[in-house]
């Protein structure tokens, strides 16, 4: 069987630069950086900007929608016989919802420690501020 490479953008689904209409004006000048090692295949500046766009109270939802979307998915795994995914490092990874204020430093050091340089991750990330980010997370 060939082997296929399949890229970041491939498993998006939709671009990033469908949040631009999104970005009414910004609210933060933070640098974000949780998403430096998918820079080289996805156009991260969307992203980056559409976070910066949120007001500081919104930032907590899209921490807590990343938790809500990755708890989904274990749960979708957990009673599963895919012992692949049993052993995997993810079916070991929980999160917890934040109640409290979240600063876009807090944001990016959150995002940054769940992502930990896994492509994977980062873009489970990016599908989750895609398709639920907007409006929902305003």
């Amino acid at each position: 069987m060939p082997k296929t490479n399949v890229g970041a953008k491939d498993l998006l689904e939709q671009a990033p630069e469908c949040l631009l209409p999104y970005i009414h004006s910004l609210h933060s000048t933070e640098t974000y950086t949780f998403l430096h090692t998918l820079e080289d295949n996805v156009n991260t500046e969307p992203i980056y900007l559409y976070l910066q766009s949120l007001e500081d109270f919104h930032l907590k939802n899209v921490w807590n929608a990343v938790v809500t979307h990755w708890n989904s998915f274990q749960r979708q795994y957990e009673g599963s016989k895919d012992s692949l995914y049993r052993r995997s490092l993810y079916s070991k990874q929980s999160y917890l919802r934040r109640h409290h204020e979240c600063l876009p430093g807090d944001l990016d050091a959150l995002l940054t420690e769940f992502i930990k340089g896994d492509p994977l991750k980062g873009i489970f990330v990016i599908r989750v501020l895609i398709h639920h980010g907007c409006p929902f997370l305003r």
